[in-house]
């Protein structure tokens, strides 16, 4: 109702999920101006070239009529939050506050072994442009501290602060710009120490 085209998405935390989640709330993100058009396609190895498919934007009753989409991230954000980041950038201006991602491409699968439950590494995922692979993360456009002694998403919290800055000028305040690493970029690390651990942690989308 309020004609909504700019829109701050806080994901510094949210180290992925399901895809299924993730393909709807990118609906309700770009399906209004990207109906139709592709949000990612997924990518299984040439054995199994039969389980690739291409997952399109829907327009959802309450698609935002999206031009610009800040994500506040962190070195915590990853997998399917970077698929959303990813997606939609082909179709709206999508700027990324705060730290680079973590750099998870790619998707499990799930099948039982024994008593055992195993999720290997099974596909990767691209967007329309066919770009992916970013192992090494997506990159950060406003780096911002991540100041754990402010609520987040508070007036004064330095990414919310950053990411209306950013809205407001169409430039990456200079503060922000000069905050060379940001403060809870240890701490986002610190989640991730073993792969097990991302795994419970990853769950969050």
């Amino acid at each position: 109702d309020a004609a909504i085209s700019d829109l701050i998405l806080d994901l510094r935390y949210n180290g992925g999920g399901l895809i299924s989640t993730t393909e709807v709330l990118a609906d309700y993100l770009g399906g209004y101006v990207a109906d139709g058009e592709v949000f990612s396609k997924t990518r299984y190895n040439s054995n199994h070239t039969d389980q690739n498919r291409t997952t399109s934007f829907i327009n959802r009753l309450n698609s935002l009529n999206l031009s610009r989409l800040i994500v506040v991230a962190s070195r915590g954000t990853a997998s399917a939050s970077e698929l959303i980041i990813n997606g939609l950038s082909p179709h709206v201006e999508v700027t990324i506050i705060g730290d680079s991602t973590y750099g998870k491409p790619v998707g499990q699968v799930a099948f039982d072994f024994c008593t055992k439950r195993l999720r290997p590494t099974a596909f990767e995922t691209v967007n329309a442009l066919d770009e992916g692979g970013y192992f090494d993360g997506l990159p950060v456009d406003c780096p911002a501290a991540d100041n754990l002694n402010v609520a987040v998403g508070a007036d004064n919290d330095p990414n919310i602060v950053a990411g209306l800055a950013y809205l407001a000028n169409g430039a990456c305040p200079v503060a922000a710009a000069g905050q060379s690493k940001p403060a809870g970029q240890a701490f986002a690390k610190d989640l991730q120490v073993t792969p097990s651990s991302h795994w419970v942690y990853s769950r969050a989308l």
